[in-house]
Formats: C-alpha cells, sequence, structure tokens
C-alpha cells in the first residue's frame, strides 16, 4: 500500500507480520492498518487516488480504513472525457515527456524516484503485474514500481482539478459527485 506526500513516498505493507492481530485476539480487534483513519477520514486532507473504487472495498472490509475526502484521478480523467483513463496514460499525457521534470515536487527533502524509470516503465510494469503479492518480503522492485506510481498523483490532482475547474461548471460538480460515494 503506497502513499505520498509532498515531500516523500512511503509503502506500508498490510500483509507484514507487525500490522497482523495477534493471534488470539478477540474477533473484534481491529487491525493495526485502523490507525490510517486518522488522517483517511480527516475531510481537510485530500487523498489522491487512482482507480480508487478498486482498493476502498478492501480497506474498508479488510482493514476498517475508511476514506473522506478523496479525489480519484480515474474519475477525474472520465469525466473529461480523456480517450483513456488509465495511470500509464496520464503519466504519459502530463509527467512523461522527455526532459519534463514538472511532475517532481521542488524540495530538498524529497528524494526523487529513479528517473531511467520513463524508459523501463513497459518492461517493469510487466515484471511487476507477473509478480506474485502474497509472497513475503515484497521485492525492492514491487516496492519501489509502487511508490513511483503514487508519487505523481499531487502533480495530476492540482492539472486535473485546473482543468475540471476550467471546463464546463458542472464538470467539476460531476468529477466530485463521481468520487463521493467512494467516501463512505
Amino acid at each position: 500500500f503506497p502513499y505520498t506526500t509532498l515531500f516523500r513516498s512511503f509503502f506500508v505493507d498490510p500483509l507484514s507480520p507487525e500490522l497482523q492481530i495477534p493471534k488470539g485476539a478477540p474477533a473484534s480487534t481491529p487491525s493495526p492498518m485502523y490507525q490510517l483513519n486518522e488522517v483517511f477520514t480527516d475531510p481537510h486532507i485530500i487523498k489522491v487516488m487512482h482507480n480508487g473504487a478498486s482498493d476502498i472495498p478492501s480497506l474498508q472490509h479488510t482493514f476498517s480504513v475508511n476514506v473522506v475526502g478523496m479525489f480519484d484521478t480515474y474519475q477525474a480523467a472520465q469525466a473529461l472525457g480523456f480517450p483513456r483513463n488509465d495511470l500509464q496514460y496520464l503519466l504519459q499525457r502530463f509527467c512523461l515527456a522527455p526532459g519534463d521534470r514538472r511532475c517532481l515536487p521542488e524540495s530538498e527533502h524529497y528524494t526523487a524516484p529513479d528517473s531511467g524509470y520513463a524508459n523501463s516503465k513497459t518492461l517493469l510494469k510487466v515484471q511487476i503485474q507477473q509478480s506474485d503479492f502474497r509472497v513475503r518480503p515484497l521485492s525492492s522492485g514491487v516496492i519501489h514500481y509502487t511508490q513511483h506510481e503514487t508519487h505523481f498523483l499531487p502533480y495530476l490532482y492540482d492539472r486535473l482539478r485546473q482543468l475540471l475547474a476550467s471546463g464546463p461548471n458542472d464538470l467539476l460538480q460531476l468529477a466530485l459527485h463521481l468520487t463521493e460515494p467512494l467516501d463512505r
């Protein structure tokens, strides 16, 4: 489970032994992942996801983590009528032009992902998609790949929000409405 702030990318492995409910604990014992609710339910912190519809039910059901105040880049791309809604398309459209560093936050505290990603993303994506995510520990390649993709979400949020806001008045409302059911 990767997540990114404006300054750094992180990876939380919900299947790591440290985050498992101890054996013999009462059935009502929440997963330690429940602690993410402090941030994830704060409506003043925008959570940016891509195709959150596939992640939200798992977070809610498996880990009792709820999400409030989410912006979904997949839904925004759909509302804008882009020819494709997948993350790879959005990255190529906004972030991965040769020599284009606009997506990288300007901060001395941020360690940017390997710049070779743009040239090797297809091969890496195929390798990662064929990985067995149940096997622990996860490979550094899996962790790096997922962190790298979430790294760009804050920038994509800014760009897509600007495009939605500059369109017809109902376009931004449509994108917000599309993500609203996921916030419950």
